[in-house]
């Protein structure tokens, strides 16, 4: 899988592994959101509900016994205190996560630069999309949106994560996550994927993948579209 994966030590252009080759535009580029990152991938909030309904139950277990007010307060505390230190590394990480990633969508291809120590990029030309879809959470903007890719070009689920779509280990989906404005980002890759079955680029090397749908509510993804 080396075309959707490459280590690289400089970035001549934010978010790119080199600059855009001739007839490529770069029509939108975006980062996850911290706190969102760190809910989604690391359920920050259900971590600290944990620590705090197990640190009401050491109160109310030790007073029912009779332990010392006092020490019951301390033992809930050393409690508390392991949730914020657990709780606030997660979110020290997701925020470091996400300031090093960056989405990239040009009229060609989808691009996602990530990781802290080791940088790398996947580099996924639209011949090589059979669908997307995005997925909103609630009624808010902040959303996900997920790329369907053919299954001669598997790319394994730890090799993506966290960008890859929750759930789908036997064929692994990359994920543009915890976006700020997943709407806008499905507006834009919508309209390029549409562009690019008007004017077609070169179809990749790896793969005569044929053209793909795109679902811009999130439902199940559109069947191709006969090219």
């Amino acid at each position: 899988m080396s075309e959707f994966l490459g280590e690289h030590d400089h970035e001549p252009v934010r978010g790119l592994p080199g600059p855009l080759p001739p007839g490529e535009a770069l029509l939108w580029q975006g980062s996850p959101d911290a706190w969102r990152l760190a809910c989604d991938v690391f359920h920050v909030r259900f971590l600290a509900g944990y620590f705090l309904v197990f640190a009401v139950w050491r109160v109310l277990v030790g007073l029912s016994d009779g332990i010392a007010p006092m020490a019951v307060v301390m033992g809930a505390g050393v409690v508390l205190l392991m949730g914020v230190l657990l709780v606030g590394a997660l979110v020290a990480y997701a925020a470091l996560m996400a300031n090093s990633t960056v989405f990239s969508i040009t009229n060609r291809r989808v691009v996602v630069r990530y990781g802290l120590t080791l940088p790398k990029t996947w580099n996924i030309p639209f011949g090589l999309i059979r669908a997307a879809s995005v997925r909103c959470h609630g009624r808010k903007r902040a959303g996900d949106l997920c790329l369907e890719l053919p299954r001669d070009q598997r790319i394994g689920y730890l090799m993506l994560w966290p960008f890859a779509r929750p759930w789908k280990l036997r064929q692994p989906q990359p994920m543009l996550r915890a976006l700020p404005d997943a709407r806008q980002a499905a507006d834009v890759l919508g309209q390029a994927l549409q562009a690019s079955l008007v004017t077609p680029a070169p179809a990749p090397a790896v793969s005569r993948a044929a053209p793909h749908g795109f679902d811009p509510e999130g439902a199940v993804p559109t069947a191709p579209v006969a090219g």
